[in-house]
């Protein structure tokens, strides 16, 4: 019995049954949520408490990015106290250069957000492709992470974690 399948071993031995083995191979191994309001994409982040989806809302089929608390955290009430709250904040924020957050919830054992999906790519990535960024341009990122900066200031919040990999630069709609 050497398919290169483990499933019908692992079905046979009494590991997990068929649909057990199936769920496990649409989630990836239990990497990838499926939610019933979302259609999972691409994998376009990891950070050390989520990863971050491209999705599709099928309520009205915006395009979103959904960051979805990773599962061994989420049976942590701190972590998830901690992700909950971050969510809502964003979702009181509106700054045109801070991403807009959308709603928070679980399904299941899933804990995650909805956030609008923005264009462009991380600075970081462009840096490491480019090397350097044109002046102008990064003139334009400092001043727009900046005013996204000062607003949180005055709204009496600290972005604890600004770097290049939490940037995303695109010519329509800036840093």
């Amino acid at each position: 019995m050497l398919s290169g399948d483990p499933g019908p071993f692992l079905v046979q031995k009494g590991i997990c049954d068929e649909e057990q083995w199936q769920t496990w191979l649409r989630t990836e191994g239990g990497t990838r949520p499926i939610l019933t309001r979302y259609e999972i994409g691409d994998l376009i982040g990891e950070g050390g408490v989520g990863r971050v989806f491209a999705a599709t809302d099928k309520t009205d089929g915006s395009d979103v990015a959904l960051k979805v608390l990773k599962p061994e955290l989420a049976k942590d009430e701190v972590q998830t106290k901690r992700f909950v709250q971050e969510a809502r904040l964003l979702m009181s924020l509106d700054h045109p250069h801070l991403v807009k957050g959308l709603r928070v919830a679980k399904e299941g054992e899933t804990i995650f957000f909805a956030m609008e999906h923005l264009p462009g790519d991380c600075l970081q990535d462009l840096l490491a492709d480019d090397g350097r960024m044109d002046e102008e341009v990064a003139l334009q990122v400092v001043v727009d992470v900046a005013g996204a900066l000062l607003h949180l200031h005055e709204e009496h919040l600290v972005h604890r974690d600004v770097k290049p990999g939490n940037v995303l630069w695109s010519e329509d709609r800036g840093a």
